[in-house]
């Protein structure tokens, strides 16, 4: 009796200890994507019906100012905001923006997007985000997609960089269609006015502001995607991506794929 009551006191010897946390992590490590997966699915769901709702609200401005307006996508990804608040770190954005004709008297109206009625960036749930697959800058080819698969898509800035794949403008004429080059003009952002109450470092100046408008994005896990290597992005797409093609006529997203 003596001997079994000592025994009871002893508890666990470290090696029983080391045998059960080894067992846990292991578990854990197994259930992890799948946990991952399925907050990443309430995020999904979220990130689809925000642009949805930008799209709505943005047509719905264009057509009460008849001119142009339009959703503007792009990550956090200035470095002199990142420095100061690096939890803005693979965050994206988005928010709705009107355009002004800034050309001279006479001249071919040239649209420029800046501020839009009242509308804040409002950042996309979790770590998802968009990329553009077509119309960029003046050329009318997918730049990020070869038929139906995706491509290479680099570290930093250029037309197969991954970040002009994910900073893109869905524009809208003041009729309520969706353009590539709203009235013959490019999409221009006003990146010299301090847009959203002074949120400029949101959208960083040093990106090329020329480009035209997009007609059909990817949504995705950023963080997944900036992990890996470039030629692996393309892969990381195809395999998870969800290509969200927009309706010209009405700026409603067709079903996800």
């Amino acid at each position: 009796m003596k001997k079994n009551a000592q025994r009871a006191r002893r508890g666990f010897t470290l090696v029983e200890m080391m045998v059960v946390m080894g067992i846990i992590v292991l578990v854990c490590s197994m259930a992890l994507p799948s946990i991952i997966r399925l907050f990443n699915a309430g995020s999904d769901a979220q990130a689809y019906n925000l642009l949805a709702a930008h799209l709505v609200a943005a047509r719905a401005l264009a057509i009460q100012n008849n001119a142009p307006a339009g959703v503007h996508v792009r990550m956090a990804d200035n470095l002199t905001l990142l420095a100061t608040k690096p939890e803005l770190a693979n965050v994206c954005y988005m928010g709705v923006v009107q355009a002004v004709n800034t050309a001279p008297a006479g001249a071919t109206i040239q649209w420029r997007f800046g501020p839009g009625g009242g509308y804040y960036p409002v950042r996309v749930p979790g770590t998802m985000a968009f990329g553009q697959l077509d119309h960029r800058h003046t050329t009318t080819s997918n730049d990020f997609l070869s038929g139906t698969a995706y491509v290479s898509i680099a570290d930093g800035i250029g037309l197969t960089g991954i970040r002009d794949f994910t900073t893109f403008t869905i524009a809208f004429t003041g009729g309520g269609a969706v353009v590539a080059r709203p009235d013959g003009g490019d999409v221009l952002m006003d990146l010299s006015t301090a847009l959203y109450a002074g949120a400029t470092a949101l959208w960083d100046a040093t990106f090329p502001d020329t480009e035209n408008g997009a007609m059909s994005v990817a949504m995705f896990d950023y963080v997944e995607l900036r992990a890996r290597s470039a030629g692996d992005r393309a892969t990381y797409l195809n395999e998870n991506g969800q290509i969200l093609a927009v309706n010209i006529f009405t700026g409603q997203l067709f079903p996800r794929k």
